[in-house]
This record gives structure tokens, sequence and C-alpha cells, in this order.
């Protein structure tokens, strides 16, 4: 599991590689291909289709992480059930391009230097490369993640990088 994530940490550092794709075609075919299993509770809210010229390869790596812990965050239960319980969203303004995954899991257990560095994680049986691989695809495009309590429970993971 650790060469596993160590193999994609390499990757997420790599230059990008820019070509034009439609961002809500990618999210969606993560979703359908990914997480099969659980997408009829993941809900979609974005423009589409939504052309932009980046890399989707570290785009998918970034996307996926917040997904994966969103699902996870959701599986432990919370006090406050909704339908569904993970929402992406997706958008662009006039200087960048965004993906925002919010989940109504039981929100942010520890601060968040907590969960950023390699091979830092809350979780049992985790590597905790996962954030630092999000944060590194993301940063090779020019972009951050954050990661903040959500407004109504749940936690809200979003990745911006540069038009």
């Amino acid at each position: 599991m650790v060469f596993a994530a160590i193999e994609q940490l390499r990757k997420a550092s790599a230059t990008p590689k820019q070509a034009e794709f439609d961002l809500a075609a990618l999210i969606n075919e993560i979703v359908s291909t990914e997480f099969s299993e659980v997408a009829d509770k993941i809900a979609l809210h974005g423009p589409q289709p939504l052309l932009l010229v980046s890399d989707a390869a570290l785009l998918r790596f970034a996307i996926c992480n917040g997904l994966r812990n969103a699902i996870e965050a959701v599986s432990l239960g919370t006090n406050k059930p909704s339908f569904p319980p993970v929402v992406i969203t997706w958008g662009v303004t006039d200087v960048d391009h965004w993906v925002a995954v919010l989940d109504r899991g039981p929100g942010l257990s520890a601060p968040l230097e907590a969960v950023l560095g390699v091979g830092k994680t809350t979780k049992k049986g985790h590597s905790g490369f996962g954030l630092p691989i999000a944060l590194s695809a993301i940063e090779a495009l020019g972009g951050m993640v954050t990661l903040q309590a959500a407004s109504d429970g749940g936690t809200k993971y979003e990745l911006r990088w540069e038009r």
C-alpha cells in the first residue's frame, strides 16, 4: 500500500500535461467508474459541459482523494442524515476553476495540520498519503486545496487552480 501511494505521489508531482477536456465529463466518469458502488449517494451539480485546458490526470488524483474521504466519512454515520450525503460541485470564475466535495459525515476530527503531512493520518489502516497526493497534484497546476468544517456539519474539501 505504501509503495503504491509513493508511486501516486510521484505521478501527482509531475509536470502538468495541458489538454482541453470537459471537467463535468471527467467528474461523471470518476463517479461512475471508481465509485460505482456508491454512486447513488453522490449528487453532481455544475455546468455541463465545462471545457477547460488543464491536466485531467492530476485533477483525477485530487478529486478521487476528496471523494474517497467524503464517502468514508458518511459511512461512519452522522446525526444529520441527508440524501444525498455527498455532493460534488464545480465551476469557473474569472481567475480560476474549482471543484468542491461536501459531505454530511461527522466533520473534521483533527486540526488540518494533523492530516496534511506525508504519512499523517487520523484513520486506522490508512497510509497518510491521500491529502499530500491531492495537494501535490493541485499545486502542480498552480492551485490549492482547502479542507474545512462545512457550515451545516460535515466537511468541505475544495480544489482551486489557475485558469
